[in-house]
């Protein structure tokens, strides 16, 4: 039996809710030779028995389990040593496709022998009963890259979107990124996606950027996250940042205005970081948290680095230059404001975000 073209990997974790819907925009799909793989990591709710009634349905449905609740990185890993097909590609089990993804997909494979694909996405914002309260694109420009150093140029304006570091918008041709380099970082709360596209973009020679708009990224107000992830959020964040600024000096990138892309990126960290601290402890703990990243060692990095003020405007420009002069009252008054706006006006906040 011959090979899948494509492989697709969706980490399961008590998505009964919403698994059906982005099985069957899998299934569905107008091109047809694929694989479905998907690792229900210990799920408690009645995610295995959807998934298991699929199994049975559907051959193409393989269904695997992790032996302990480690995490979505643990279950990619576990996913990985299953995938047999030529391109790799990754669902969410609360998100979906669109029914043509796959044979766009393939027509642009065909047509630029494209080894890494980045398309764009539809954020859509919930609110705490599960109502659709508003849409948001985010879009690529529809660009081939032939060259290394192209490539390596388009990853911060994708970020900034920011739409570089996510697997869901992405296809890999598995003959380039192997399989051997598929190891997600157990690790690390956030940002793996992000750290593994590092790993993986040297092996690149073609990357292909669609402006087609095929995955719904499903935003829910979620205040699950434990004590344990806001404390580490910084700390796996900062290391996005720290990998750029190594990358991009490496490859002799590091000009004036990528510095100053890198360290907006920063910027904003903190200043979530922040907004999340402020969430679970009081003021004087935040406002002791925050003295600790003034002795950070990228923090140190990124006040000792030249003026990059005139690179920013509005917000950004006054964003940098109370993080830079250390205004942690200021700081502090400002991510109450953005909380604000973040919980209440959900919608409003990601269209004036970037």
């Amino acid at each position: 039996m011959s090979s899948p073209f494509f492989s697709v990997l969706m980490p399961v974790y008590n998505s009964q809710k919403f698994l059906r819907r982005a099985i069957d925009s899998v299934l569905n799909q107008k091109f047809q030779d694929f694989e479905l793989i998907v690792i229900d990591d210990c799920s408690t709710d009645g995610s295995a028995d959807i998934l298991q009634e699929y199994q049975q349905q559907d051959k193409r449905v393989i269904v695997a389990k992790t032996k302990a609740n480690l995490g979505v990185a643990n279950a990619r890993n576990e996913g990985m040593k299953l995938v047999k097909g030529r391109f790799l590609t990754f669902v969410d089990s609360d998100d979906y496709i669109e029914p043509d993804l796959f044979l766009k997909v393939k027509e642009k494979i065909d047509s630029t022998g494209a080894q890494l694909i980045k398309y764009s996405v539809v954020e859509q914002y919930y609110d705490a009963r599960q109502n659709l309260i508003g849409k948001k694109e985010v879009c690529l420009k529809d660009e081939v890259f032939n060259s290394i150093t192209d490539i390596r140029n388009a990853i911060l304006p994708m970020e900034k979107l920011p739409l570089f570091g996510y697997l869901c918008n992405s296809f890999y041709d598995l003959k380039t990124v192997t399989k051997d380099l598929w190891n997600f970082d157990t690790h690390m709360y956030v940002n793996e996606d992000f750290m593994m596209n590092m790993r993986l973009i040297d092996r690149v020679d073609t990357m292909v950027c669609m402006s087609y708009v095929g995955y719904h990224y499903e935003r829910r107000i979620n205040n699950s996250l434990s004590t344990r992830q806001n404390d580490r959020y910084y700390e796996c964040s900062k290391a996005k940042v720290e990998i750029l600024l190594k990358k991009y000096a490496e490859w002799n990138l590091l000009t004036a205005s990528n510095k100053a892309d890198i360290y907006w990126l920063y910027i904003r960290i903190v200043y979530s970081t922040i907004c999340r601290w402020l969430d679970n402890a009081s003021y004087r703990t935040v406002m002791n948290k925050v003295d600790q990243i003034y002795h950070d060692t990228i923090f140190e990095s990124f006040c000792g680095s030249d003026d990059i003020s005139t690179f920013y405007n509005g917000k950004e420009r006054v964003m940098y230059l109370l993080l830079r002069n250390k205004c942690t009252v200021s700081m502090l008054l400002l991510c109450c404001g953005i909380s604000f706006v973040k919980k209440y006006f959900q919608v409003f906040f990601a269209k004036i975000k970037e």
